[in-house]
């Protein structure tokens, strides 16, 4: 299985390794592509990493997208959710060890649906309507 490992930041090849070992004793996985935004700028508005491996897992190049932690989504709650959300519209198998989020099941789905609306009411936008149904 192909692997695209996802960070809104800049991870360090020591960190790129010690993922890479984790996943060889989880997932049997043929190759690992790192997709990182390579930038600690807040205020990011375009992200070119993100849209490239949705190209690719759209295209097959990757079967499953991971991402460690929420935060490797992005700074900030509301910018976590949209890519969530995002994910999701695109019908992404993707994983998330902390917090356990995942699009494998349909329970997967449903916890990662009341996680983004979680997000936006922290936010207060209690009013979002997700476009994921």
């Amino acid at each position: 299985m192909n692997i695209g490992l996802y960070s809104f930041e800049t991870l360090t090849a020591s960190e790129i390794t010690l993922l890479a070992e984790s996943f060889k004793k989880t997932i049997e996985d043929d190759e690992m592509y790192v997709y990182s935004e390579n930038i600690n700028d807040k205020t990011l508005t375009e992200r070119k990493s993100f849209e490239r491996m949705l190209q690719d897992y759209q295209n097959g190049k990757i079967e499953t997208i991971f991402f460690k932690e929420i935060e490797w989504l992005g700074d900030n709650n509301i910018i976590r959710a949209k890519a969530l959300e995002q994910l999701l519209l695109n019908n992404c198998s993707f994983l998330c060890a902390f917090p356990k989020l995942e699009s494998l099941s349909p329970e997967g789905i449903e916890k990662t649906k009341r996680y983004i609306k979680n997000l936006y009411k922290e936010e207060n936008i209690v009013d979002k309507t997700l476009k994921i149904t």
